[in-house]
């Protein structure tokens, strides 16, 4: 017999698969030779540092969407740990364990009020997470009354603006261990084989005894922590608990998922992809300042990016049920 010709749709998902790797080679590349910039250790430090934030909240993200959901309420999780760290800082400059603890425990909690209402209602996760971020937000004012906490313990102010040895911030060495615990948890746990069966066919799931409520309340409460974690670094990184602070966080999260091959039907996807997508986002963002590109541009260009993604997503999810 003869060997099959390849057909478009082939191409379509070789591309999915591979295609990210490719562009993110590609624009290394091409920013390599366009500006000088570009090429120094002390950048690439900046790119990771940039990425280090949203990363750890992609990492939850994928999680959440391979599950067969998604949170939009990270950014108001995110103020929140904010004013939980202002507030107990603000109680005991001194006590930072304890204050680290409160602000991801508390995250952690918002992630689990997430998976309640989408695991015992089988309500829709976008609508969860809508009503969420507008009660988390709300909360956040509410415990700091409106008013932003200024910072003073420098021990805390050290966790997002150090450095190891002065050259490899923290924060880039927590999305690291970050990335490692999603990997172990995606890759070698019963609870990743779980949330891939799950995304992928529920019912199928539940056939094979599954108990999917559980997986789904697990991640979201997974996605909570992260951000917690990340709503620490960031809370730190600017010295200050903001109640109006991690506006716009869930795009570029679902953004790098997106990008990074994670299908939004559920059940595809992996942290090696998603660390590549969050690395696309902010080689676009450096790139672009450097070589002098508007802003505004910025947005488009990852804009197109998710749109084609998604695209890619349909026609391969069409061509498998077919």
């Amino acid at each position: 017999m003869g060997r099959r010709k390849a057909s478009p749709m082939d191409f379509i998902i070789m591309a999915r698969q591979y295609g990210i790797a490719i562009i993110l080679l590609t624009m290394v590349i091409a920013l390599l030779i366009a500006s000088p910039t570009f090429r120094t250790l002390q950048n690439t430090i900046n790119v990771l540092n940039q990425v280090s934030i949203n990363g750890i909240i992609s990492i939850g993200m994928t999680l959440v969407i391979i599950s067969g959901g998604i949170d939009i309420s990270v950014g108001s999780v995110i103020a929140l740990a904010s004013v939980l760290c202002g507030a107990a800082l603000t109680a005991d400059p001194n006590n930072i364990a304890l204050t680290i603890v409160i602000a991801v425990v508390g995250c952690g909690l918002v992630g689990l009020f997430n998976g309640f209402f989408v695991a015992r209602y089988d309500m829709f996760p976008f609508v969860v997470t809508l009503s969420s971020m507008m009660i988390i937000r709300g909360c956040a004012y509410v415990v700091s009354n409106g008013k932003s906490y200024v910072l003073k313990s420098d021990p805390f102010k050290e966790i997002g603006q150090g450095k190891l040895f002065d050259i490899i911030p923290y924060s880039v060495l927590v999305f690291a261990g970050v990335c490692v615990v999603g990997y172990v948890l995606l890759s070698h746990t019963k609870f990743g084989r779980y949330l891939y069966a799950v995304g992928g066919n529920t019912r199928a799931a539940m056939a094979s005894g599954i108990n999917v409520g559980l997986i789904r309340m697990c991640a979201y409460m997974a996605i909570g922590l992260f951000t917690g974690i990340a709503g620490v670094l960031l809370t730190s990184r600017v010295n200050a608990g903001q109640p109006a602070i991690g506006v716009g966080y869930e795009t570029d999260a679902i953004a790098a998922t997106v990008i990074g091959g994670v299908s939004l039907n559920g059940g595809i996807g992996t942290i090696g992809g998603t660390v590549i997508g969050i690395l696309i986002i902010g080689i676009i963002n450096n790139g672009m300042n450097l070589i002098g590109v508007s802003s505004f541009y910025q947005q488009i260009v990852k804009g197109f990016i998710i749109l084609g993604a998604v695209v890619m997503d349909i026609k391969i999810s069409r061509h498998k049920a077919s």
